[in-house]
């Protein structure tokens, strides 16, 4: 039964944070339109869009092994943070040197090319994410 409720807890967690960033990401994409303008935002959307395809790498299914092997065995979970932060810092490198070897190979306006550079710098925060995964072992969504 402690399941159960663990269960409905974390998904009512997960539920409500996917909700709250929606919100949140809807009304600062509606002011940063506003802002921006058509072709500006235009342009602002086109490299978030580009920079979307490197964002894989830095994961690569490293957050799901570090969940598992972190449930399994909890008292590795300081090495397992450490080890896959050190693994995802050095995926985000290899994502942001593609992207910007793309950005360079690819004759972009230079507006672009900078709001290009600029985008690619959010490849280097996906390296960062490991630290949550004690909570998903843990199933405390909440924290997570």
């Amino acid at each position: 039964m402690q399941t159960v409720k663990n269960l409905a807890r974390n998904s009512g967690f997960l539920f409500l944070n996917g909700i709250a960033t929606n919100i949140l990401s809807f009304f600062a994409m509606l002011y940063i339109a506003r802002y921006l303008g058509p072709k500006d935002y235009g342009i602002f959307s086109f490299a978030f869009a580009f920079i979307y395809f490197f964002s894989f790498i830095p994961d690569m299914g490293v957050h799901q092994i570090l969940v598992r092997e972190a449930a399994k065995e909890p008292e590795k979970a300081g090495k397992l943070i450490g080890n896959g932060t050190i693994i995802k810092f050095f995926l985000s490198f290899v994502a942001l040197l593609l992207a910007l070897i793309c950005i360079n190979v690819i004759s972009f306006p230079p507006s672009t090319k900078n709001a290009l550079y600029i985008a690619s710098l959010g490849l280097l925060i996906s390296g960062t994410g490991a630290y949550g995964i004690i909570y998903e072992a843990k199933l405390r969504m909440e924290y997570s």
